[in-house]
């Protein structure tokens, strides 16, 4: 039985990163971010421990309202995190369908 997968990361005003979407082609077991010292390679992965675990204040880009990460999942789920500095929300959207079915703002 496969597992779940992250399919797709939208990353919005998170550490440096402005504004990028990553699309992850499932067919392996492993994915590589490769490239130069200081483009990138750990504040990508550092997005994909907090959608799953949460935006951590610090990393709100300098200047930025707020951080977005978002996740598609290879079942059509979605999992979006946001926090503005005082506020994090958690949304999961299930499926295909689109239904909320977990939605809670935590103040930090």
């Amino acid at each position: 039985m496969a597992g779940v997968l992250i399919t797709k990361i939208f990353i919005k005003d998170f550490k440096r990163i402005e504004e990028e979407t990553i699309r992850i082609a499932p067919g392996g077991n492993v994915v590589s971010f490769t490239g130069p010292t200081g483009h990138g390679k750990t504040s990508h992965l550092d997005a994909v421990f907090q959608l799953l675990t949460g935006i951590d204040p610090l990393d709100i880009r300098p200047g930025a309202e707020k951080a977005e990460l978002k996740g598609t999942l290879s079942d059509g789920s979605e999992i979006r995190r946001t926090h503005d500095g005082h506020n994090a929300k958690l949304e999961v959207k299930r499926g295909l369908s689109g239904e909320t079915i977990g939605g809670k703002e935590f103040l930090k």
